[in-house]
Formats: structure tokens, sequence, C-alpha cells
């Protein structure tokens, strides 16, 4: 699939050196989990500023009334603001990527 890199949704991995756009942070978790590389770089839009952040400066909001082009997806959001973006949306407490990655997070 043709992937929209002007999507507010859009979210690259680094999975063995090679670049790897997906269309929602959900497709794109769950790549990493599959992945058979190691992923050295994860990059997703954060829903405020619509910049593409590195998966460290974000935490990632499950449940909430933001939908994403396939419905309910995890919404990126910088790590001072995911909290209040949780509370004012109806979301889950923000989590890391790593979270979901590892399959930890509810």
């Amino acid at each position: 699939m043709k992937v929209d890199p002007a999507s507010p949704w859009v979210s690259y991995l680094t999975i063995g050196g090679k670049d790897e756009a997906f269309d929602t942070p959900s497709c794109a978790l769950s790549a990493w989990r599959k992945a058979k590389g190691p992923v050295n770089q994860a990059r997703f839009r954060e829903y405020y500023s619509q910049e593409l952040k590195p998966v460290e400066e974000l935490r990632f909001v499950k449940g909430s009334d933001v939908t994403g082009p396939m419905g309910p997806d995890l919404v990126p959001v910088a790590v001072g603001t995911a909290g209040r973006f949780a509370r004012d949306h109806n979301g889950a407490p923000p989590e890391t990527a790593d979270a979901f990655v590892r399959g930890e997070a509810p």
C-alpha cells in the first residue's frame, strides 16, 4: 500500500537500515513487534504539532475519541502534553512505544 507522507498518521521505522512507512501508529508498532531485524529508528507524527518526532519524545494514547484513517488508533503525543490529551479525549493513560511493542500495554 502506498503511504501518503503528508498524512497526519504517517509513521516510519528503520528496520535493518531500511526506512519503511506505515499508514498508522498501530501498524508501525505491530510491524516493530514482528520485525525480523533490529529497529534502528522510529518516528511518528505528533498529534498537536504534526511534526515527525523520534519515539523517545512521544507517548501513545489508546482508546481516545480521536480516530485514525482506519478507525480507533494509538495517538502519538509529546511527553509533556500526553496526560492532558488523554484526559481531554477520554483516552487510557499514556504509554511508551516499548509497552506496546512488548505487549505490556492494556
